[in-house]
C-alpha cells in the first residue's frame, strides 16, 4: 500500500524542545497588490508548499478562503482553505502546508486531498524541485532561502520560538518525513473491536485502560509494519522488475530471507527484486504469547495455555506492545491475548527523566548491590506503586538495608527465645497474645488481597508498618519478661512469636527473598518440613476472637511512654501508674503484661497519673 511513513514517538523518537526562528514571510495575494504574511519555522520547504489554511472562525483572515497566494521565490499558486485546527493566535493565523514539515501537514494533506510535492532526498538534501537550492542540506537551504527572501524584501521579521520538535532520542536530530512504499496492517477498520477487547482484559491499575482507549480512539493511521533497518526479521517478499508484481512465498517455505532466495515472476517470468526491509519490532514482539506458548510447534499446548494469565509491562509501551498484541490476537484468533495486564513503574533519574544508556543517566547497579545487597534493591522497588514512576534515590537503599538489619535482629531475638519451644499451641492463650494473633491475621488477609491485585507497594507498606510499630516497638517489649521466665504464659508468648514471625517472613518473602529464606533455613525449616519458605503456603492464622482490649492496652502504653519522654526519663524507669477505673476493669486480665512493659510496681484505679520512683 502506498502511504506516508508512520513516524511514531517510540523509544527511538522523542519530542525535544528547540529554540528556533519563527520567520514572517510575505506572500502575494493573486490578482492583487496585497501581501499576506505567513509565519513559519521551515522556509526551506517553500518549494513543497501545496496549500494555505486559515481558521474559518478567524474574522481577520477568513476573507482569504477560496483565494490563491503566490509562493515567494518559486512563483506558483496555492489555494487558501479552511480548517478549524488552525490556531488563529499563532503567527498571523495563516498557515502554509508543505509535504511534509510535520504531522499536521500529513494530516491536512490526507484530509483535504492535496497535491504531493516531495522536496527531500533520503540523504537529507533538497532535490530538483528546490531549483537553485537543489543539493543543499536542510540547514544550508534554510539559510540561503532566508537570505534571498530578505534581499527581496519578503522577510518581514523574525522571532525566537521555543518549540517541541520530533527528534531522534539518541542524537537529537529533527525527524523528517519521507514518502516511501511500505507494508501496512489495516488498523483503523478495527478500532471499535479493539476497544471491546481492551475492556475484556483486567487492567492494573484500572486507569491505564483509559490511556489505552485514548490511544485507540485517537488513531489516525494504519499500522506501518515495515522498517528500513539493518537488523530485524526479513519481510518475505519480492517485486518483479518488469511488471511490478508482488511475489509472496508459500507458507511451507517460511521462514526465509528473500535476499538469500532468488525468484522469477510467475506472471511474466521477469527477474524479481527482494524486499530489503525488515518487520517493525512490534510486529514480531506482538506475537509474544504465540512464541512463549509454542503456537506452531505444539498447537495442543498452545490451546491449553492461551489466553495467557498476565502481561507485565511499563506504561510507555501501552500504545505499542500492549496495543499491537491485542490487535494481533484479535485479528488472528478473535480473542484477547491475556486475561490481565499489569502496568509497572518506570525508574527515573534524580531530574525526573527516564533512565537509558544513551542518555548517560542510567544507574549501574553492580556497585550499589555490592554495597547494599540485592534485597535492599528489591525492598526499594517493592515500594513502587503501579502506574507511577519511581525516582531513584540512594537513601532508599539505605532505608532498605536498615529494614533488613531490623528484620534480622528481631528474628534473632525471637529465635533465641524459642529454644525450648515444642511447636504446639498451648491450652490457654494470654489476652494480649490473642490480640496480637488477631492483628497478624488481619494483616495477612489484607496483604493477600493486595498481592492478588498486584499492589505490591500497598502490601509492603501495611506489613512493614505492622512489623516496625506493632510487632517490634510494642509486642516484643510486652512479652520480654514473660519469655525470659519459665512461668505462666511463656508457652503462649512463644507460640505467638513463632506464628507471627513466620507470617511476617512469608509476607516479605516475595519482596526480600534472600534474607527471609536465610532466616527460615536457620530455624523454621525443621518445624515446617518444607524445604524453602518460597514453597510454603500463604499464612492463614486461626484466632480466638479480636480482643479489642488490646488496642486499649496499646493506648495506655503510648500515654505512659509520652509521660516518660516528657519527664526525660528512660523507658525502663520504674513507675507507679494510676488509670481510670473503666480502663482498669477492661485491662484487668492483662495487668501483668502491662506492669512488665511499663516497669510499673503498682497499677491503681483513679485519675490517670504516672509517678516515678
Amino acid at each position: 500500500e502506498d502511504g506516508i511513513r508512520d513516524v511514531e514517538r517510540s523509544r527511538g523518537l522523542g519530542d525535544v524542545y528547540k529554540r528556533q526562528k519563527l520567520n514572517y514571510i510575505k506572500f502575494d495575494l493573486a490578482n492583487s497588490n496585497e501581501k499576506i504574511v505567513i509565519a513559519t519555522t521551515r522556509p526551506e520547504l517553500l518549494p513543497a508548499c501545496v496549500g494555505v489554511f486559515v481558521n474559518p472562525n478567524d474574522e481577520s483572515n477568513r476573507r482569504l478562503i477560496g483565494k490563491e497566494l503566490i509562493v515567494p521565490i518559486f512563483n506558483y499558486k496555492v489555494r487558501v482553505m479552511a480548517d478549524e485546527k488552525v490556531d488563529p493566535e499563532f503567527g498571523t493565523g495563516v498557515v502554509m502546508v508543505c509535504t511534509f514539515g510535520d504531522s499536521t501537514d500529513v494530516e491536512w494533506w490526507k484530509k483535504h486531498k492535496l497535491d504531493l510535492k516531495v522536496v527531500l532526498n533520503k540523504d537529507g538534501t533538497l532535490n530538483e524541485l528546490a531549483g537553485a537550492y537543489a543539493g543543499l542540506s536542510v540547514e544550508e537551504a534554510r539559510k540561503r532561502i532566508l537570505k534571498d527572501l530578505d534581499s527581496q524584501g519578503r522577510l518581514e521579521k523574525q522571532e525566537v520560538l521555543e518549540q517541541s520538535v520530533g527528534s531522534c532520542e539518541r542524537c537529537g536530530t529533527p525527524v523528517e518525513y519521507l514518502v516511501t512504499k511500505q507494508w501496512f496492517i489495516r488498523t483503523l477498520d478495527h478500532k471499535e473491536e479493539i476497544l471491546k477487547r481492551g475492556r475484556e482484559i483486567k487492567w492494573y491499575p484500572d486507569f491505564m485502560r483509559v490511556r489505552f482507549e485514548n490511544w485507540v480512539k485517537g488513531l489516525g493511521w494504519d499500522w506501518t509494519i515495515s522498517r528500513q533497518r539493518y537488523y530485524g526479521v526479513p519481510i518475505p517478499a519480492w517485486y518483479c522488475e518488469k511488471c511490478g508484481e508482488v511475489i509472496l512465498p508459500s507458507e511451507e517455505e517460511l521462514p526465509l530471507d528473500p535476499l538469500e532466495v532468488e525468484r522469477k515472476c510467475p506472471k511474466c517470468g521477469g527477474q524479481a527484486e527482494p524486499d530489503r526491509d525488515v518487520f517493525d519490532t512490534w510486529m514480531t514482539s506482538s506475537n509474544t504469547p504465540e512464541v512463549a506458548c509454542k503456537w506452531l510447534e505444539n498447537p495442543e499446548l498452545y490451546k491449553k495455555l492461551t489466553p495467557m494469565s498476565l502481561r507485565p509491562q511499563s506504561h510507555d509501551i501501552i500504545r505499542t506492545w500492549a496495543f499491537y498484541t491485542i490487535l494481533k490476537s484479535h485479528l488472528l484468533f478473535n480473542r484477547i491475548p491475556w486475561k490481565e495486564i499489569v502496568i509497572n513503574t518506570f525508574v527515573l533519574d534524580s531530574k525526573g527523566k527516564g533512565m537509558s544508556k544513551s542518555k548517560g543517566n542510567a544507574i549501574w547497579a553492580d556497585d550499589l548491590i555490592e554495597k547494599y545487597g540485592v534485597d535492599a534493591f528489591r525492598y526499594w522497588v517493592g515500594g513502587a506503586s503501579l502506574g507511577t514512576d519511581l525516582p531513584f534515590k540512594e537513601q532508599e537503599l539505605v532505608a532498605g538495608k536498615k529494614f533488613l538489619n531490623k528484620l534480622l535482629n528481631a528474628s534473632k531475638f525471637v529465635i533465641s527465645n524459642l529454644k525450648d519451644y515444642n511447636c504446639k499451641k498451648p491450652g490457654k492463650l494470654e489476652e494480649i497474645d490473642k490480640w496480637m494473633l488477631f492483628k497478624m491475621s488481619e494483616i495477612c488477609k489484607e496483604a493477600k488481597k493486595r498481592f492478588l491485585c498486584y499492589d505490591i507497594a500497598g502490601a509492603k507498606r501495611i506489613v512493614e508498618n505492622f512489623f516496625w510499630h506493632i510487632f517490634c516497638d510494642n509486642y516484643l517489649e510486652i512479652v520480654k519478661k514473660r519469655i525470659y521466665n519459665d512461668g505462666e504464659g511463656k508457652e503462649s508468648a512463644q507460640y505467638t512469636l513463632y506464628t507471627c514471625l513466620l507470617s511476617i517472613l512469608k509476607l516479605f518473602a516475595p519482596i526480600t527473598p534472600f534474607i527471609t529464606e536465610e532466616i527460615y533455613q536457620r530455624y523454621f525449616v525443621k518445624f515446617e518440613k518444607v524445604e524453602s519458605i518460597h514453597l510454603t503456603q500463604f499464612s492463614e492464622i486461626e484466632v480466638e476472637g479480636s480482643c479489642p482490649e488490646g488496642d486499649l492496652f496499646i493506648e495506655v502504653l503510648s500515654r505512659v511512654r509520652k509521660e516518660k519522654t516528657k519527664a526525660k526519663k528512660a523507658m525502663n524507669s520504674e513507675i507507679t501508674l494510676t488509670i481510670e477505673e473503666s480502663i482498669y476493669e477492661k485491662l484487668k486480665n492483662m495487668l501483668r503484661d502491662l506492669k512488665n512493659v511499663l516497669n510499673a510496681s503498682k497499677i491503681k484505679k483513679g485519675k490517670f497519673k504516672v509517678e516515678f520512683k
